[in-house]
């Protein structure tokens, strides 16, 4: 006996409420999926810092590791993200990278610093950019994440500017363990787009370069639309041209003198019309990043335009400074023991 589509209009409104009960449902030969409850933070709960841990590499080389890990993840494994950066993680970042973990250890997901090889407190030499040797290690270090007895084998990456660089380049290698990146502020078209450097004999072509002609005069184009800057009315833009990273990017098989001709040079910036309404900004803010500890001062702007920016040094007790410069004396001092051993 058929059904009208009155009695399956009625019968699908009453199969509704049953449907808040159960996982799922079979409605009329369709399987239909219960609604999953609306997702939010666990409850935070306490974390401890882990100043310092080596992460062996396989040619014996220690990676130096600041790690925050949640409280009992030693009995109930925890996911792990990291950052990978070649900027000292004892000082520069040490801030940023506290602000980092804040929103992270406390709600269940420990949180790593790894200095790059040569750079910071881990050994080794930085040779290059994303080098072979930084990407290799990087897949090591998820390894090593992923067997630690605290962690639950799942490990993302999070990372701005060369953190985001080289999340996307070791996710490219799809090592098991990498669940899950999340670069920010990155390129992924480094020939064309990295700090726009810009190799002048490929000035109309990325496909077919054009040598350069002594003597002669060349219009440069540059796209600056990863640039996110709104000046107001009035503002004076400096703008910097840099050849410093010019040997290290693309050798030249002879010293070349390059002159840049500012008279006719000029900078096209878009006007973006104000919008009647502008739209809300609906991603929440979990928390607030705790006060500058070292907030800046602001002066001027003077009578040609200059704004100045400071920071205030932040201070330590005598005792913290101390500690400090014990720990560095005895890793120098394990640092030269080893090159030593190396040499002999």
């Amino acid at each position: 006996m058929g059904l009208s589509r009155r009695e399956v209009l009625l019968g699908g409104v009453a199969a509704i409420p049953a449907l808040h009960t159960l996982n799922s449902a079979t409605l009329f030969g369709d399987r239909v999926e219960a609604a999953e409850p609306r997702w939010s933070l666990p409850p935070q709960r306490p974390y401890r810092v882990i100043e310092n841990t080596w992460i062996p590499m396989k040619d014996g080389t220690r990676l130096a590791c600041r790690l925050w890990l949640p409280q009992g993840a030693e009995t109930r494994p925890v996911p792990v993200v990291w950052e990978y950066l070649p900027y000292r993680l004892r000082d520069r970042m040490r801030e940023r990278d506290e602000r980092t973990a804040v929103n992270l250890a406390p709600y269940g997901v420990a949180f790593a610093r790894v200095d790059i090889r040569g750079s910071g407190n881990s050994e080794g030499v930085l040779v290059d950019e994303y080098d072979n040797p930084e990407l290799l290690d990087g897949l090591e270090v998820i390894a090593w994440f992923a067997r630690q007895p605290w962690s639950n084998g799942s490990v993302g990456m999070r990372g701005i500017s060369w953190g985001g660089i080289n999340s996307l380049q070791t996710a490219a290698q799809a090592p098991p363990a990498l669940k899950a990146i999340m670069p920010m502020g990155f390129v992924n078209n480094r020939f064309d787009d990295d700090a726009r450097v810009l190799n002048l004999a490929h000035r109309d072509s990325l496909e077919h370069p054009a040598p350069l002609q002594p003597g002669q005069s060349h219009a440069v184009r540059l796209v600056l639309y990863p640039m996110a800057h709104r000046f107001k009315p009035g503002s004076r833009i400096r703008v910097a041209l840099s050849e410093g990273l010019w040997p290290l990017l693309w050798p030249s098989p002879q010293v070349a003198t390059l002159q840049l001709q500012l008279g006719t040079a000029h900078l096209q910036l878009p006007v973006r019309a104000r919008p009647s309404h502008e739209a809300a900004f609906t991603i929440p803010v979990i928390q607030k990043p705790p006060a500058r500890q070292n907030p800046l001062r602001q002066t001027g702007p003077d009578a040609s335009g200059r704004i100045t920016l400071a920071a205030e040094r932040p201070t330590h007790s005598a005792a913290a400074l101390d500690a400090q410069k014990g720990a560095q004396r005895i890793f120098e001092r394990e640092k030269r023991s080893r090159i030593r051993r190396q040499l002999l």
